[in-house]
């Protein structure tokens, strides 16, 4: 059975953030982690992501909740 199994078997590449603004912040270097949930009752997705903020993205790029993020997921080969 092909696909993902177990917990860690991907890459994740392009992890994007497009501000309200329109400022695109690229968080390939400095994402921990990102925690994707799906719910059957709903249609969309909810996750958590942990940034590292070393380049001030606070105050450089408010984070206001009108953001939309954008990532590739691939299988470790």
């Amino acid at each position: 059975m092909q696909g993902i199994q177990h917990a860690g078997e991907y890459d994740l590449s392009d992890l994007k953030l497009f501000t309200g603004s329109g400022e695109v912040l690229n968080l390939d270097i400095n994402y921990l982690s990102l925690d994707i949930y799906e719910n059957i009752f709903s249609n969309g997705l909810t996750g958590t992501l942990l940034v590292s903020d070393t380049n001030n993205l606070i105050m450089n790029a408010p984070i206001t909740g009108q953001e939309f993020l954008s990532f590739k997921i691939k299988l470790q080969q």
